[in-house]
């Protein structure tokens, strides 16, 4: 696989304007401030670009994206680009 090919596949397909928007509209920030869509694409470059390292493939997440590298599948290898957002409650018990 040409990473560079398939980093610039994803990226150049991904709809980042539209992440740009949920996040503003969440008021999600990364470090103090909701981030541009080029620090977006940097760091989804980034994540993309550091999954297809893992020779066994794998996944990395950070700032609601996940990419995933699977070197095996029927149709070939497979390189993915998500962005998450969902809610999660923060529990904690204490028992006397």
């Amino acid at each position: 696989m040409d990473k560079e090919k398939a980093v610039n596949q994803v990226v150049n397909r991904f709809d980042f304007v539209k992440v740009w928007a949920v996040m503003r509209f969440l008021d999600w920030r990364w470090t103090g401030d909701v981030p541009t869509k080029e620090h977006l694409i940097s760091q989804a470059r980034a994540l993309l670009e550091s999954v297809l390292d893992m020779e066994n493939g794998g996944s990395s997440e950070c700032g609601g994206f996940r990419a995933r590298y699977t070197p095996k599948t029927e149709e070939g290898e497979e390189l993915r680009l998500c962005f998450i957002v969902q809610q999660s409650c923060c529990c904690e018990d204490w028992v006397n």
